[in-house]
């Protein structure tokens, strides 16, 4: 415990009343001075007890890429029965939100914080502290959450073209399914060589022109993100081109397996699938 900046003033204050009482021997200057250097001392004890029996805890951190804010929570329980004022939530030194909390009330504080790497990141130092009740002590809580940590993906890169998948292909963000004999995809107008079985004679008879039935190969194409097709002059282009692949795949609802240096995820789709993923390249 510190006193402010207030508090130092009023310290010289109270060094001048006494200076002024010891010379004149002023019974009230006396009287003023000790008052106000009791009022300091319960002041002392209130502002401790405003922190005293507060938990903190450090939240869940949400997704992140690098480059990105990493957002995470700072949750204060007060377990007491006392109301608690002015409680400051600081994050490496940066002050925060002020907090005033009922007795028995958890509150949690969104934070975030820049990030500029992948990987495992740990989170800043969190501290509490107050100025109640008068503002002229300053008393803080010892750093939480330094030795947290929370997993940060690779930036995602442009979108370079996919490696060719099984089953089809991909073109402007689409799936488009390889040629096949099972589902009817549409009409095509017809071009010398088609075949006579699939031409569409009703569409002919109506005056539309001549067509040519297309069918697809029932199901849509996987895709594998392989290492090696990636391209890139460093390892974090490469990984920054993964990382894309594996979110747009993600976002076309495709199966996709990738292929890294000693690790191998099969064809699957789903978001556990695309956390392993990334995971992965954000550990690499």
């Amino acid at each position: 415990m510190l006193p402010t900046r207030h508090g130092v003033i009023f310290a010289f204050v109270l060094l001048a009343m006494l200076l002024i009482a010891v010379n004149y021997a002023n019974a009230l200057a006396y009287i003023m001075t000790f008052l106000l250097a009791s009022v300091v001392m319960v002041s002392m004890l209130f502002t401790h007890r405003n922190l005293s029996g507060l938990e903190i805890n450090i939240g869940r951190c949400s997704s992140a890429f690098a480059g990105s804010n990493l957002r995470f929570e700072v949750c204060l329980q007060n377990q007491t029965d006392r109301s608690r004022h002015d409680v400051g939530v600081d994050i490496e030194g940066r002050h925060g939100q002020r907090l005033n909390m009922s007795p028995g009330e958890l509150i949690c504080v969104p934070c975030e914080m820049k990030v500029t790497r992948r990987g495992w990141i740990p989170l800043p130092a969190v501290h509490i502290n107050t100025r109640y009740p008068i503002g002229i002590m300053f008393s803080w809580s010892r750093g939480v959450g330094s030795n947290q940590k929370c997993l940060v993906y690779p930036r995602p890169g442009p979108l370079e073209a996919f490696p060719a998948g099984e089953g089809g292909a991909f073109a402007d963000g689409k799936v488009v399914p390889r040629p096949g004999h099972d589902d009817f995809a549409g009409l095509k107008p017809y071009q010398a060589g088609d075949a006579l079985q699939h031409l569409d004679w009703k569409s002919y008879a109506r005056g539309l022109g001549l067509h040519s039935k297309t069918f697809a190969a029932g199901q849509l194409p996987e895709l594998m993100l392989d290492w090696d097709a990636s391209r890139g002059n460093d390892i974090e282009t490469r990984l920054s081109i993964m990382t894309r692949w594996v979110l747009e795949a993600d976002k076309l609802g495709i199966q996709y397996g990738m292929t890294m240096p000693g690790k191998h995820f099969a064809p699957d789709n789903g978001d556990q699938h695309k956390q392993a993923c990334l995971r992965e390249l954000a550990l690499f």
